[in-house]
C-alpha cells in the first residue's frame, strides 16, 4: 500500500522591520522577514500545523539568515508579530474534515432513534 504523509511549509505573511540594519551590508531598511506555517500532511492534505518559522532575507546584498540568527533587535520584533500572526484556517483542512464526518454520523444516529 502507497501511504503519502510528511511535513510542508506554508507561506503566511511578510513584515519589513523599522530601522534594522543589515549586518553584512550595512544598510538600514532592506530586510524582509517571512513567516511560514510548517504541517503535517497526509496525501498532501493539511492535517495541522505544528510551528511557525522565520527568516530574513535582504533586499540590497540578498543575504537570507534563519530564525536562530536574528540579532536580538530583530527576535523581539518578531515575537511581537508571531503573537500576531495565526496559522491559515485550511491547514486544520483534514481535522475540520474528520470532525464534521463524526458530527454528521451523529447527527444522522441521533435522528434515526
Amino acid at each position: 500500500m502507497f501511504i503519502v504523509y510528511g511535513k510542508k511549509k506554508l507561506f503566511i505573511r511578510m513584515f519589513e522591520p523599522l530601522f534594522y540594519k543589515c549586518p553584512y551590508c550595512d544598510k538600514v531598511n532592506t530586510t524582509e522577514v517571512f513567516i511560514y506555517s510548517n504541517y503535517v500532511h497526509f496525501f498532501w492534505i493539511p492535517v495541522f500545523p505544528f510551528s511557525k518559522v522565520a527568516s530574513a532575507k535582504c533586499n540590497e546584498c540578498d543575504a537570507i539568515r534563519p530564525e536562530e540568527r536574528f540579532g536580538p533587535k530583530l527576535t523581539e520584533h518578531l515575537y511581537e508579530e508571531l503573537a500576531n500572526t495565526k496559522h491559515p484556517f485550511y491547514s486544520w483542512a483534514l481535522l475540520i474534515f474528520f470532525g464534521c464526518l463524526i458530527l454528521l454520523a451523529l447527527t444522522l444516529n441521533a435522528i434515526n432513534k
